[in-house]
């Protein structure tokens, strides 16, 4: 879902260069925003990297890690 995000926000950057048209195409906040935005998921995906959050689990989860709502102890 990030990567199309982000392949759908430079094709709107590539087809124009007037800041108004960008911000009201991508409608998610002012070009000084979506900058933020940017570098925000550029630094989560380097982290992701370190954490490699798809590689089976270090040790086994306490019992009801993954239950919800949680129950009392």
């Amino acid at each position: 879902y990030t990567e199309q995000i982000i392949k759908e926000r430079a094709a709107v950057l590539k087809q124009t260069k007037d800041s108004y048209e960008i911000e009201s195409t991508i409608n998610c906040g002012q070009s000084e925003e979506l900058i933020v935005q940017a570098e925000n998921e550029l630094n989560l995906a380097r982290k992701m990297l370190n954490w490699k959050p798809w590689e089976p689990l270090a040790s086994k989860p306490p019992k009801g890690q993954w239950d919800w709502p949680p129950t009392k102890a």
